[in-house]
């Protein structure tokens, strides 16, 4: 098993900010509660700390392999937050020979 975290960057565009920050904690907020995805092991929420409307979200993975381009959870977020502004989306094997 291999652990892997997809994080997908938002920033709002203008008059998003709220609606933004609104929709992704409760994504965040439905997923930790459902626990419906095999291999998801946590969810988080982000706000940047000095730039306003700039978020994330991380999902942190447990499976046999990942997906390059990212989950299929992961793919519908990015889709669902280019509505709210720009996106980004990245794929991170974790290689701490510690784990």
């Amino acid at each position: 098993m291999m652990e892997y975290m997809e994080w997908i960057q938002v920033q709002a565009a203008s008059g998003q900010v709220t609606t933004l920050e609104d929709k992704l904690f409760g994504v965040v907020k439905d997923l930790r509660s459902k626990k419906a995805f095999k291999g998801l092991l946590r969810t988080d929420g982000f706000r940047h700390v000095s730039l306003a409307g700039c978020f994330s979200i991380l999902l942190v993975w447990n499976s046999d392999a990942p997906v390059h381009q990212g989950s299929t959870l992961g793919m519908h977020l990015k889709e669902t937050m280019k509505t709210f502004g720009l996106v980004n989306h990245s794929v991170w094997i974790n290689r701490d020979p510690s784990r």
